[in-house]
């Protein structure tokens, strides 16, 4: 949990998988669409060392409260999902 990676978000779900990860983490800005936003993704993000500290920061705290770490949350969800399969079978 230092620093989030620049992704490139691609057209499969393997692909999108950073994408979604950084989002729910508070980190679109770090997403690009394509190879130049890339480049420009990267080189505005190594050009603020200053921010990347603030990041480095802020980040076990973000992810914390993000739905990423949400547990609970997954889990209720989770059992919800599963009750809603068993109701099916019946």
């Amino acid at each position: 949990m230092g620093v989030p990676v620049v992704s490139l978000a691609g057209d499969r779900p393997q692909g999108r998988m950073g994408a979604s990860i950084l989002a729910a983490a508070g980190c679109a800005d770090w997403i690009a669409s394509d190879a130049a936003q890339y480049v420009a993704v990267a080189s505005r993000l190594s050009a603020d060392p200053d921010g990347l500290r603030a990041v480095r920061a802020g980040l076990r705290s973000r992810l914390r409260a993000s739905p990423l770490l949400d547990e609970e949350r997954f889990t209720r969800n989770v059992e919800a999902a599963l009750r809603s399969i068993a109701a099916l079978r019946r």
